[in-house]
């Protein structure tokens, strides 16, 4: 409900990093903020909200918080500013429901990247996360403050112990604001560190008679059981043996893999992704969380930039550095890696500080996974690609070669426009989603750490690894290799081949579309689906990625355009 703040009146969705109090909801405190601290009010309050204040002058206050918020979108129809977080509400409102073809363009070319505040449609506009927005009566829009993740670093001094111990305090104090808000959680829990690490902090945090689900997904019992080299597939037997020791049950799900049955999520969210039918892991995990009656979902999902950042920024910041003497004591004792130390040092020290360019073209001679996904796995014809420019060197894979660059990609990513999916999940399901390790407290501790809470005596993710001691078996404790996700994805193509042939059958004839994807180039690769999972990059992205990719973009454009679906 809108509360009074000031001379003017506030919407508020999300929540306060705050103990829940009946005398005070989350609205009234953050509209106190506001009173108090106007424009620096998102310095001050920690949370996942967003919130609009309309003003008596006809100006309005948008906002959303750092690292995690509601989809706040906004937009000018008939001489009114018309603000929601669902974007259907938008679109009955009036606003007209256009697609932003650039936007559509930019997704086939498997690019989730781009600014902000863009949108899916045309007219419409995002709000930023971390940003507040002033909207004037004549329409005018000005930034009125921007977070900056740089300005957020604080002293974390030298010593190890004290980094463990705040980091577990941190995570400590955001479960135990999660399980207040909860009456029955569920957690999704992976074999990795960081989601078992968020769950022992709920079992400690939570009262003894609040039940807790586990949710986990495994593979289709059809998976040929290859697995990329460096990873791990059927994650149920670590899973198991971590619910053992601390007394739970897991209910585990075989309904993951690709999803292309995707008409609800795309009305709820009113978005797609070029990855979204690679998500149906994520839908299954929600949906099996729903049947256990749970009202909030929570996960980890920021723990790879927080307290399982692996620290591979290192490598090439010592040798920009200096630090030569530092840098290979750290690779003759990088742990499970075989390669020669000069075969070593090329790869994690030499190659990402040179050019884009150059490091491009050395993969492409050197490197078997040369490339990027858009690169290689793109169903758009070249003469598309090259008449809109889109193979450019920001196309081409990012690295990072210090701590300020690897938080300005995770920045980047906190923004990638997810949060209208995770909204439609949460209606779809009825449930409410909170990421344990997406605290601002917490990942303003971590990224003011220094490399070697990261990566430490040629240990990766260090910090996590110390923070996993006792909670679960050191065999997955100490595991280098990572989990790997929809390891099952031949097995789901294989079972959609017919399905996705009619699709591209449709997508010939679409205005244009049609003029845009290779239809010819994708049927081929699904007529000629390999036995068994491949493994080779130019092999499998393609099928992976560019195939499922494409055709969930396209019944989405269909589904907007109100045709037939694809």
């Amino acid at each position: 409900m809108p509360v009074r703040c000031g001379d003017g009146v506030l919407a508020f969705s999300g929540w306060l990093d705050r103990t829940p109090d009946r005398h005070q909801t989350d609205a009234q405190c953050y509209a106190l903020a506001l009173d108090r601290h106007g424009s620096a009010t998102e310095s001050f309050v920690s949370g996942a909200y967003a919130a609009v204040t309309a003003y008596p002058d006809g100006s309005m206050r948008l906002a959303r918080s750092p690292w995690q918020a509601p989809p706040l979108h906004y937009a000018f129809h008939d001489g009114e500013l018309v603000v929601a977080s669902v974007l259907r509400a938008l679109f009955a409102f009036g606003v007209p429901r256009y697609l932003d073809r650039t936007r559509v363009l930019n997704a086939l070319y498997l690019d989730s990247a781009g600014d902000p505040a863009a949108s899916w449609y045309e007219g419409v506009k995002s709000v930023p996360l971390g940003a507040s927005l002033r909207v004037g009566p004549d329409g005018s829009v000005a930034i009125e403050r921007q977070y900056d993740p740089h300005r957020s670093q604080i002293d974390v001094g030298m010593d190890p112990a004290f980094w463990v111990n705040t980091a577990r305090t941190l995570i400590d104090k955001h479960a135990g604001l999660a399980v207040e808000r909860s009456q029955h959680p569920a957690i999704s829990l992976s074999a990795g560190l960081d989601s078992p690490i968020a769950a022992e902090a709920v079992l400690r945090a939570k009262p003894d008679q609040t039940t807790l689900s586990v949710i986990s997904v495994r593979p289709l019992l059809s998976w040929d059981q290859v697995i990329e080299p460096g990873k791990f597939g059927d994650e149920g037997c670590r899973v198991e043996a971590f619910c053992e020791r601390h007394g739970l049950a897991p209910v585990f799900t075989r309904e993951g893999g690709f999803d292309l049955d995707l008409q609800e999520l795309h009305r709820a969210s009113g978005i797609t992704s070029p990855f979204i039918g690679n998500g149906g892991m994520i839908m299954a995990a929600y949906r099996a969380a729903s049947r256990s009656g749970a009202d909030w979902f929570f996960d980890a999902v920021s723990g790879n930039d927080t307290i399982s950042a692996d620290g591979q920024w290192a490598y090439p910041a010592m040798l920009a550095s200096g630090r030569w003497r530092e840098l290979l004591a750290a690779l003759r004792q990088r742990s499970d890696d075989p390669r020669s130390l000069a075969r070593k040092l090329a790869s994690l020290a030499i190659m990402p500080n040179l050019p884009t360019r150059v490091r491009v073209a050395l993969q492409a001679r050197f490197s078997r996974g040369a490339g990027s996904v858009a690169g290689r796995s793109s169903m758009l014809k070249p003469a598309a690609i090259a008449e809109f420019g889109l193979a450019t060197a920001a196309g081409q894979p990012r690295t990072t070669t210090g701590r300020r660059e690897m938080m300005e990609l995770a920045w980047a990513a906190s923004d990638s426009g997810m949060a209208d999916l995770d909204l439609g999940r949460e209606q779809l399901t009825g449930l409410r989603r909170r990421d344990l390790l997406a605290y601002r407290p917490l990942i303003e501790f971590c990224f003011s750490l220094p490399d070697e809470a990261f990566l430490r005596d040629g240990t990766d993710r260090w910090l996590a690894r110390e923070l996993a001691r006792g909670i679960m078996p050191e065999s997955q404790r100490l595991e280098t290799r990572y989990g790997g996700h929809n390891v099952d994805w031949h097995s789901y193509l294989v079972s959609k081949q017919e399905e996705l042939l009619e699709t591209f059958d449709g997508l010939a004839t679409h205005p244009w579309l049609g003029d845009w994807i290779d239809v010819e180039r994708a049927r081929g690769l699904l007529r000629a689906l390999p036995p068994r999972t491949p493994l080779d990059p130019g092999t499998a992205w393609p099928l992976q990625f560019g195939i499922i990719g494409t055709a969930a973009i396209a019944r989405f454009v269909a589904q907007v355009e109100g045709r037939n679906a694809l």
